[in-house]
């Protein structure tokens, strides 16, 4: 029965996701966290929207078995709403296959809100 714990444990901790780290941008980047599961945009080049960015993230390891970017957005995007991001701009992709398997980096931003117009 302890093994098929063990087992267990070990097939879970097989299936942990990317960890993201998250460097602050500034004193002034901050915005309201939104909800789990938020819609996010991402770039690979920056959005002609004005901005202000909120952090680098800096996503690396997760399943060595699984590599796919999807995973890597995934927990960018997790990330992203925690923070109140409207996008992500993706600034590094890289996947080695014989070192230290896949790195996504991104910047969170925020799209500044745009005045309304007066007639």
């Amino acid at each position: 029965m302890r093994l098929l714990g063990l087992a267990a444990t070990v097939a879970s901790l097989g299936c942990i996701g990317p960890r993201v780290e998250v460097l602050p941008s500034g004193p002034g980047a901050r915005a309201m966290p939104r909800p789990p599961g938020c819609k996010m945009e991402f770039f690979r080049t920056r959005p002609e929207r004005p901005f202000d960015e909120l952090a680098a993230l800096l996503a690396s390891g997760g399943d060595t078995g699984k590599r796919e970017a999807a995973d890597f957005h995934e927990a960018l995007r997790a990330k992203g709403c925690e923070l109140g991001a409207d996008a992500i701009i993706v600034t590094t992709d890289y996947l080695g296959y014989l070192g230290p398997g896949r790195i996504m980096n991104g910047v969170a931003i925020k799209y500044r809100s745009t005045p309304a117009s007066v007639p």
